[in-house]
């Protein structure tokens, strides 16, 4: 195990430990696309898989995790190129039917015939496109944070970084791995700074610096990302009224990536779902609002 390893799983440790959530770390071998992947485990009950966005890992996802570990069976796998789980070069990838392929062998790797998916940014791309395609196997959708795939618009800064020149020269700039640039990822994404523990600022800058890490998430910008906006083949908005399972967005009021009217428009194409906007949260709605977030995900996941 390398250096950067241990000192990822320490930070990893640290946050578990801040939250004091009892997870376990395991590893497990997936078919499609083949890969090793890291899983954190808490709770017992019902199946919940947790995603993080890009370029994070799944403690990011704290104090989501432990929350809704005090009620189900939470299983928060690092995405392929993050965390403890494989390097992947996005480079040629369908992202979209990449991301169901994900779920789906994740799925049957865990022995779960079906699950619940909770679903920050960029992977509430992949948990909606599994619950269209995969339809028996998506239980409800919990998506923290504004998803990609709703609108082919994007971010001044990504459309920029999906550049092959001024990509480059972002990526070995403001992209690079550093704490500064961690910081400043948080500064962009999270109202309330002075909230956020620094275990998790610590971690997620330990995840960017892990072997292949940045290399897989420059290259998952690039595939998604043009300097014209969002890849259209990696849209589902055109599939919202097909999909059958219930959605909950819950989105904060001063989220930098979309505004909550990319929400309601998705709620309003979409047979079974609402749209919770929390005041004075941003893009991690979930650090800024983590109680409200976990009650709103909580509630919504037991309405059976």
């Amino acid at each position: 195990m390398s250096t950067t390893s241990q000192q990822f799983e320490l930070a990893q440790q640290a946050v578990l430990d801040h939250f004091d959530t009892d997870a376990t770390s395991r590893h497990v071998r997936i078919a499609d696309p083949p890969l090793d992947v890291h899983v954190l485990e808490v709770g017992q009950g019902r199946p919940v898989v947790m995603l993080h966005g890009g370029g994070g890992m799944a403690v990011q996802m704290e104090p989501l995790l432990g929350g809704l570990g005090e009620h189900f069976r939470v299983l928060a796998p690092d995405r392929p190129g993050c965390g403890l789980t494989d390097a992947f070069d996005y480079a040629g990838v369908d992202f979209r039917s990449h991301g169901v392929r994900f779920l789906e062998s994740l799925l049957d790797a865990l022995e779960l015939d079906h699950a619940s998916i909770v679903a920050g940014s960029i992977a509430g791309l992949w948990a909606l496109a599994f619950a269209h395609d995969r339809p028996e196997r998506t239980q409800r959708v919990v998506l923290v944070g504004s998803p990609a795939g709703l609108t082919s618009d994007a971010p001044i800064p990504l459309r920029l970084a999906g550049t092959p020149v001024i990509g480059h020269l972002l990526s070995v700039t403001v992209m690079r791995p550093s704490e500064a640039n961690t910081r400043r990822q948080f500064e962009e994404f999270v109202v309330d700074t002075d909230g956020i523990p620094e275990e998790i600022i610590t971690a997620t800058h330990a995840a960017t610096s892990l072997p292949g890490a940045h290399d897989s998430f420059t290259s998952m910008v690039r595939q998604v990302v043009t300097l014209r906006g969002f890849d259209p083949d990696a849209l589902v908005v055109d599939y919202l009224p097909d999909i059958e399972a219930p959605v909950l967005f819950v989105w904060g009021s001063g989220d930098g990536v979309y505004p909550p009217s990319v929400g309601r428009e998705a709620v309003a194409r979409l047979p079974n779902a609402r749209l919770e906007v929390i005041e004075g949260a941003g893009h991690f709605v979930w650090l800024d609002a983590p109680r409200r977030t976990s009650q709103l995900a909580i509630d919504f996941l037991r309405a059976d």
